[in-house]
């Protein structure tokens, strides 16, 4: 399944199960343009990365 299929999931029917997959396929691209974002700081980078507030 597509991430745009995901989504529609997800937006359609409240399928927690179906956002969590597009995460995780997508956590080491957020990741490395968080990495870019904050100038290398890898602790904040990872933050972003995983939802938590900087």
């Amino acid at each position: 399944m597509t991430d745009s299929q995901l989504l529609s999931r997800f937006a359609d029917h409240s399928d927690q199960s179906a956002f969590a997959e597009v995460v995780r396929r997508n956590v080491d691209l957020v990741y490395g343009a968080a990495v870019r974002r904050v100038e290398g700081d890898r602790h904040r980078a990872e933050d972003i990365a995983h939802g938590n507030p900087v």
